[in-house]
C-alpha cells in the first residue's frame, strides 16, 4: 500500500512540476499584455481580469496543495521553544497536526457544499461566459489534497512520539 501512496504522490510531484509554472507564466503574460494593450496602446482589453482570475486562483490552491505535500507551510512552532525533550516535540507537532487534519476537513466539508451548489447552478462569468465550476471546484480538491497529506503527517509524528528519543533523534 505504502508503493502505491508513493507513486500516487510522485505523479502529483509530477504534474506540480509542470502545472505551477505554466500557471505563473500565463499570469505574467496575461498581466503584460493588460499592460501594453492599455498603457502603450490605450486599447484595454475588459476581459483580462476574468482571465487572470481562474490561473490565479489555481495557482493559490495548487500552492498550498504542494506546500503541504512538502511540509514547507508556515508553522508557529512557539511551544516547542520550552522544551529540549524529542519526544514532547513530536507530541506537539502531533497535536499540531491533529488540529490541521481537523480543520482541514471541515474546510473540506464545506467546499464540497460549494461544489455542489456550483454545479447545481451552473453559474458563468460575466464578460466571457465560462462556467465559474472550473474556479469553485478548486477549493475542494485543494482541501481534500491537504486533508490527506495533513493526515500522513500526523501519523509520521506520532510514530516519532511514540519512539524513545535515544533511538530516533532526528525530527
Amino acid at each position: 500500500m505504502c508503493a502505491f501512496l508513493q507513486k500516487v504522490d510522485n505523479v502529483i510531484e509530477n504534474i506540480m512540476k509542470i502545472i505551477l509554472p505554466t500557471l505563473i507564466t500565463l499570469i505574467a503574460i496575461l498581466m503584460t499584455l493588460q499592460v501594453i494593450l492599455r498603457y502603450c496602446l490605450h486599447m484595454p482589453m475588459q476581459s483580462v481580469e476574468e482571465l487572470i482570475l481562474v490561473p490565479s486562483l489555481w495557482l493559490y490552491f495548487l500552492g498550498s496543495i504542494q506546500a503541504t505535500r512538502k511540509e514547507s507551510h508556515m508553522n508557529a512552532r512557539l511551544l516547542e521553544i520550552y522544551t529540549n525533550k524529542l519526544s514532547h516535540i513530536a507530541i506537539i507537532r502531533s497535536l499540531s497536526a491533529l488540529g490541521g487534519v481537523i480543520i482541514s476537513s471541515w474546510l473540506t466539508y464545506w467546499a464540497y457544499d460549494l461544489l455542489k451548489y456550483s454545479l447545481r447552478m451552473k453559474k458563468t462569468s460575466m464578460v466571457l461566459g465560462f462556467r465559474l465550476t472550473i474556479v469553485e471546484c478548486m477549493p475542494f480538491i485543494c482541501f481534500a489534497l491537504m486533508t490527506v497529506y495533513m493526515f500522513f503527517e500526523l501519523i509520521r509524528y506520532y510514530k516519532m512520539a511514540r519512539q524513545t528519543p535515544e533511538l530516533k533523534g532526528e525530527i
